[in-house]
C-alpha cells in the first residue's frame, strides 16, 4: 500500500516539505537558543527586584530539562539591609505554552526541595522582609488608584478567580523551612510535604515552638471546574494545639484538635457573588486578653455560612447558622458601604432545654457560672442595627426568654449568699485592696432604712433612674452608650445599671473583657429575672460596698469622712455630692478649691439632681429653692483638701471614728 503522501500534487508536497522542514529548523534554532532568552530573562528579572526592592536574587545556575522544564539551582533572596530571607537548592519549572494561549500563568508545575524563608525582626524594628513594601503606592501617592480598586464584589471576584487560576497547576514543596524570628519570639514550620497534584491536595509539617513540637495534616481538593475548595485537617497528637503564626500575626492564640473546611460558589446567585462555607472543629480555642485572661474552649463548633457580596454590600443568606457545642443559633448580618456604613446582626436562639444552654457555655469563660444546675427552658434573640456614620438612631434589642425555668443548684458562686452577710474584698486592677463584712458584724455598715432617703434618691437619680422598674438592664441607657462610644469610636461611655455593677463588684474581677460584660449580663439575668436578691437588697448592698473616696468604701465610712455624721442625717446638698463623686472617688479633692470651697462646675449638677427630685416628687419645691450650691467638709476629707496649717483649730477638734479603715 503506498503512502497517501505520494498521490499528492507536487505543489503541495513542496510545500509539506518546506513547512516540516521550517518546523524542524525552527525547533532546532529555539532549542539552541532557548538557553540564551532564558539568561535575558532571568537577567531582566533580576534587575527588576534590585531595582524595585533594593534586593539581590541569586541563581547559583540555570538550564532547561527537556522541552519544556527549566531547573534552577541554589536560589537565594538577599534584601540589601538584612540576612538572607529566602533560599532553596533545587527548584524546577515547567512551562505550558497551551496556558499561555489560554491568557493563564504559563507555569504548569513547579518542585521545590530543601528551602527555607527566614523572617527576622531586630531591636531596632528593622527586618529582612521589609523591603517587600518598598515600591509600594500609597492611595496618597496615587488617589485615581483607590477609585480603580471597585466594589468589594469585585474585589471578590477578582480574588476568587486568581486563586483558581494560580491553584490551577500542580506542585511540590518538600523538606521545606519557614521561620520567624525575634529577640522575644522563634517559631519554625518545618514542611514535609506541600503538594496539589491534579487537585488532590496534601500538607504535612511540624511545628516547633520553644517548649514543644505540633505535628499537622491536611489533605484536600481543589476542583476548579466545580469551584470548590475542601480541607480536612488535624493534629498529628490528637490534642487541641495552637495554629502556626496566628499570634504573631493576629495578636491571638488560636487551638484546634480537627477541622473539616469547604467554599463553593453559590450558583443561586446571578447578579452578586455567593459563596457557600461550611466549618466543623473540634476542640477550638481561643486566647486573647479582650475576650479572656483564660483560654476559651469549645467541644466543637459547626457553621454554615452563606454569603452574598453584591457591589459594596455584604450579607448573610438565610440558611446561615452556628452550633456552639448543643447551642444552635441561626445567625443573619449585612455590611452596607455605599453614602453611610451600615451594620446590621441578628441572632435567634429558639427555646432548648436551659440545662443545654449553659452546658454550651464555653469552658473558661464563664468561671462563676460552672457547674451550674438549672430546669426549664430558654430562647434567645438579638437585633441589632446601627448607621456608623450616623449612630444616634441605632436599634439594640437582646431578649432572654425562659420557660418553666429554675436554679436547682449552684456552680462556683451561690448569687443568692448576698441576702446574708458576706465578706467582700474590694479590688483595684484585679488587685485586693481590702477586705470587710458586709453586715451587722461590721460597725460602719448601714441599712437601708437607716440611710438618708435623699441620698438614696440622689444615688438612683444619677447612676440608675429605672431601678426600680426594670429588670437588670436598662436598654435605652445601653443603647445611647453604644450610640456614644461609635460615635467617639472608643469607650467613652457605659451603660451599666446599679445591679450590673454590684455584679461586676461582688462576683467578677475588674478586666475589661468581652468575656465579663456576658457573664456580668447573665448574672444579672439569674438575679434579677429569678427574684434571687429584692432591689431593697440589691441597694442597700451596693451603697455599703462601692468606693466613695480614696480606701474609703461604703455609705457609713464615707458619711464620716466627709461630713462626720451618720448616712441617716446627710442633707440634700451632702447627698448630691456624694452621688456626683461615685464614677471617680478618689479624685474628689479636685472638686474643691484650696480653701475648701465646692468649684462652681459642680452647680449645673446640683440643680439637674435637684430637679428630678422635685419632678418625681422626693423633694419639695421648698427645698429647692433653699439649695444651697455648696458643701462644707467636716470629716478627714479636709485634711485632703486643704493644707493642714491653714485649717482652722476648731475644725481639726473632729473625732475619726475608730473603724473607718
Amino acid at each position: 500500500m503506498y503512502p497517501v503522501f505520494l498521490f499528492l500534487p507536487m505543489s503541495l508536497k513542496r510545500f509539506l516539505i518546506f513547512l516540516i522542514g521550517f518546523i524542524v529548523v525552527s525547533i532546532a534554532a529555539l532549542l539552541l537558543l532557548r538557553g540564551y532568552f532564558l539568561e535575558k530573562a532571568i537577567l531582566k528579572i533580576q534587575q527588576k527586584v534590585e531595582e524595585k526592592f533594593d534586593a539581590k536574587l541569586v541563581i547559583e545556575n540555570a538550564a532547561f530539562e527537556g522541552l519544556g522544564r527549566i531547573a534552577l539551582t541554589n536560589v537565594t533572596l538577599l534584601p540589601a539591609n538584612g540576612d538572607t530571607l529566602f533560599s532553596c537548592s533545587k527548584t524546577a519549572v515547567s512551562i505550558s505554552i497551551l496556558r499561555l494561549l489560554k491568557g493563564q500563568p504559563p507555569i504548569n508545575n513547579i518542585i521545590a526541595t530543601h528551602g527555607f524563608i527566614r523572617l527576622r525582626e531586630n531591636p531596632d524594628s528593622t527586618n529582612n522582609f521589609s523591603f517587600l513594601l518598598k515600591g509600594d503606592e500609597t492611595p496618597e501617592e496615587n488617589p485615581e488608584k483607590e477609585n480603580q480598586i471597585g466594589s468589594y464584589q469585585k474585589q471578590a471576584e477578582k480574588l476568587w478567580n486568581r486563586f483558581f487560576d494560580v491553584a490551577d497547576f500542580n506542585f511540590s514543596i518538600r523538606d521545606f523551612l519557614l521561620s520567624w524570628q525575634t529577640p522575644y519570639y522563634h517559631e519554625n514550620l518545618e514542611i514535609n510535604t506541600f503538594t496539589l497534584d491534579k487537585s488532590k491536595f496534601n500538607f504535612s509539617a511540624i511545628d516547633s515552638l520553644t517548649d514543644h513540637n505540633i505535628g499537622w495534616e491536611m489533605i484536600g481538593v481543589v476542583d476548579h471546574s466545580e469551584e470548590i475548595i475542601s480541607i480536612e485537617g488535624k493534629t498529628v497528637s490528637g490534642k487541641s494545639e495552637e495554629i502556626p503564626f496566628f499570634k504573631k500575626l493576629t495578636g491571638i492564640r488560636f487551638f484546634i484538635n480537627k477541622f473539616g473546611l469547604s467554599i463553593s460558589r453559590d450558583e443561586t446567585s446571578k447578579s452578586n457573588l455567593g459563596l457557600n462555607l461550611y466549618v466543623a472543629t473540634v476542640a477550638p480555642g481561643i486566647n486573647h486578653w479582650r475576650i479572656s485572661p483564660e483560654d476559651v474552649v469549645l467541644d466543637s463548633l459547626k457553621a454554615r455560612i452563606n454569603i452574598h457580596i453584591d457591589g459594596n454590600n455584604i450579607s448573610s443568606g438565610p440558611e446561615t447558622a452556628f452550633i456552639i457545642n448543643k447551642l444552635p443559633m441561626a445567625t443573619g448580618f449585612s455590611y452596607e458601604k455605599n453614602d453611610s456604613t451600615v451594620v446590621a446582626v441578628k441572632i435567634s436562639v429558639a427555646e432548648i432545654p436551659a440545662q443545654d444552654f449553659f452546658n454550651s457555655l464555653p469552658k473558661g469563660l464563664f468561671l462563676t457560672l460552672d457547674g451550674i444546675k438549672v430546669k426549664g427552658n430558654l430562647n434567645y434573640n438579638l437585633n441589632f442595627h446601627a448607621n456608623l456614620d450616623d449612630p444616634e438612631n441605632l436599634v439594640f434589642d437582646s431578649q432572654l426568654k425562659k420557660s418553666e425555668f429554675r436554679i436547682t443548684g449552684y456552680g462556683n458562686e451561690n448569687f443568692a449568699a448576698i441576702n446574708g452577710s458576706f465578706s467582700y474584698t474590694a479590688r483595684e486592677k484585679d488587685v485586693a485592696v481590702r477586705t470587710f463584712m458586709v453586715g451587722p458584724e461590721n460597725p460602719n455598715y448601714t441599712p437601708l432604712d437607716q440611710i438618708s432617703p435623699l441620698l438614696v434618691n440622689s444615688v438612683l437619680t444619677a447612676e440608675d433612674g429605672t431601678f426600680r422598674f426594670h429588670n437588670g438592664f436598662n436598654e435605652e441607657s445601653f443603647r445611647k452608650s453604644i450610640a456614644t462610644n461609635i460615635r467617639e469610636k472608643r469607650f467613652a461611655r457605659g451603660g451599666s445599671t446599679i445591679t450590673m455593677q454590684l455584679v461586676k463588684n461582688v462576683f467578677l474581677n475588674r478586666n475589661k473583657t468581652v468575656s465579663r460584660k456576658v457573664e456580668e449580663a447573665l448574672i444579672v439575668w439569674l438575679i434579677e429575672n429569678n427574684n434571687l436578691v429584692s432591689k431593697d437588697r440589691l441597694l442597700e448592698v451596693y451603697l455599703n460596698i462601692i468606693e466613695w473616696g480614696p480606701g474609703v468604701y461604703g455609705i457609713g465610712e464615707a458619711s464620716q469622712f466627709y461630713f462626720a455624721k451618720h448616712p441617716s442625717a446627710l442633707s440634700l446638698e451632702e447627698s448630691i455630692y456624694l452621688s456626683s463623686i461615685i464614677p471617680r472617688p478618689k479624685t474628689f479633692k479636685y472638686t474643691f478649691d484650696k480653701e475648701g470651697n465646692m468649684k462652681e462646675y459642680l452647680k449645673g449638677y446640683f440643680d439637674l439632681v435637684a430637679g428630678r427630685l422635685l419632678k418625681k416628687e422626693i423633694i419639695t419645691q421648698q427645698l429647692v429653692d433653699s439649695l444651697h450650691y455648696t458643701v462644707e467638709l467636716k470629716g478627714p476629707a479636709l485634711q485632703m483638701v486643704v493644707p493642714t496649717d491653714s485649717i482652722p483649730v476648731d475644725s481639726l477638734m473632729i473625732e475619726e471614728p475608730e473603724d473607718l479603715f
